[in-house]
């Protein structure tokens, strides 16, 4: 019954944001008639599954952001600035992928100081807040959402650069695609050095390899703009804290008790079972 009416006040709340002429109606609806009410307005979504990420125990959004709606407001951003001396452009591969290891120093991969080219030539870059090492690392372990790319640079070209995003397998090549930095800038404005580009659907991951040619004679600066996080750690300080409050509300003890009698005799139901058939309602792990 307690679940039963924290879905009704939900009711309630999406009731008064959606449906503007039922906003000042739904003042006056009463916990007797809402059911009715979500009947006639929702009906239409019966059996659809509206997931946000909010919840997910595996996720992180950071701070008091709890779905993909509120990542951009993560605070998780991360600059990293690469400065070319060379005479020629030259690829940089921002995520390199899978094959990346922390010391490695791949042709053209992002680390900090010095980077090799193919041809022995060397760039040069630095992270910040923290190391480039360090956010490669941390990618590798943690899938991470990136929302945003901003690209500033000394040279008004590098706006004008294409970037490539590849998903990575072992088992096959897989397609490409094109960032073309140039569809983002707008003439209409004097800043012809610096441009932001929306990256909806890109995972920074062990997955996937993004590169970026820059411009010969410049500095880069590039800032990832990052979000949700599928974290194995975030994943298993949430469980250990649901754990913690089943035993809080059952006894550790009465719940160890149950484990010994379970291996005595196998054919019981689960733990978990047995807890949910004698506290009703409650959905403890």
């Amino acid at each position: 019954m307690k679940k039963f009416s924290v879905i009704l006040f939900a009711l309630a709340a999406i009731g008064s944001c959606f449906f503007a002429p039922a906003a000042v109606v739904s003042a006056s609806i009463m916990p007797a008639n809402l059911q009715d009410f979500a009947n006639d307005n929702f009906s239409s979504f019966e059996g659809e599954s509206y997931y946000t990420g909010e919840g997910d125990q595996w996720l992180d959004f950071g701070g008091p952001n709890t779905s993909f709606a509120t990542e951009h407001s993560a605070g998780r951003v991360f600059l990293v600035n690469i400065k070319n001396d060379l005479t020629t452009t030259e690829n940089v591969i921002l995520f390199p992928g899978y094959t990346w290891y922390p010391g490695a120093t791949g042709n053209n991969w992002l680390i900090d100081g010095a980077i090799k080219t193919v041809d022995t030539k060397t760039l040069s870059a630095t992270g910040s807040p923290k190391t480039i090492k360090e956010l490669l690392s941390f990618i590798m372990k943690n899938p991470t959402n990136l929302n945003a790319i901003r690209i500033s640079s000394s040279d008004a070209t590098q706006v004008q650069q294409q970037m490539v995003y590849k998903e990575l397998s072992p088992f096959k090549d897989l397609q490409s695609r094109i960032i073309d930095l140039g569809t983002y800038t707008n003439e209409n404005t004097y800043r012809d050095k610096i441009v932001t580009v929306p990256t909806p659907g890109i995972i920074a991951s062990s997955e996937v390899e993004l590169s970026i040619p820059i411009i010969a004679g410049s500095t880069c600066s590039i800032t990832f703009f990052f979000g949700g996080v599928l974290s194995a750690s975030v994943a298993m300080k949430n469980k250990r804290s649901q754990a913690a409050s089943t035993f809080a509300k059952v006894g550790i003890g009465n719940v160890q008790r149950l484990h010994a009698v379970r291996q005595a005799m196998p054919g019981l139901p689960a733990t978990q079972s047995l807890l949910r058939s004698n506290f009703d309602g409650e959905d403890d792990e």
